[in-house]
């Protein structure tokens, strides 16, 4: 056989070689899009269980009402703030000190106009 054969069939050999790689690479990138998929699922069937289980009377309200409430008693000024102090809590606890900037605790979050906010003020005050 001469070089020039020999380099040929080398060439080829790396071409298909290359073919069975990234069609091993699209197989492994379908399985983790798959199981990325499953695990969102699953996560967001259990967070509405407990949801659910915690307000059972969101379950009888169309879309339009669901969202409406959630909007209205979540998705506000106080909802957000009870979040970044959570996330921050969480922060706190997975990294040392020295690996990440401290997030501003929640008392230096200007408090907005809701009720929850003056609910959970006053139940505070009251101490209940």
């Amino acid at each position: 056989m001469s070089k020039l054969e020999n380099l040929n069939t080398k060439i080829e050999k790396a071409r298909a070689e290359k073919l069975q790689k990234e069609n091993r690479l699209k197989e492994l990138e379908q399985q983790l899009k798959a199981v990325e998929k499953k695990e969102r699922t699953h996560r967001l069937c259990k967070r509405m269980g407990m949801f659910e289980s915690l307000m059972p009377d969101t379950i009888t309200l169309t879309d339009d009402q669901f969202y409406s409430f959630l909007e209205k008693s979540v998705a506000n000024d106080y909802g957000k703030r009870t979040l970044a102090t959570i996330i921050a809590q969480s922060d706190k606890s997975q990294a040392p000190a020295s690996d990440k900037p401290q997030p501003k605790p929640a008392s230096d979050v200007p408090k907005g106009n809701t009720a929850s906010a003056s609910q959970a003020d006053e139940t505070k005050r009251s101490g209940g």
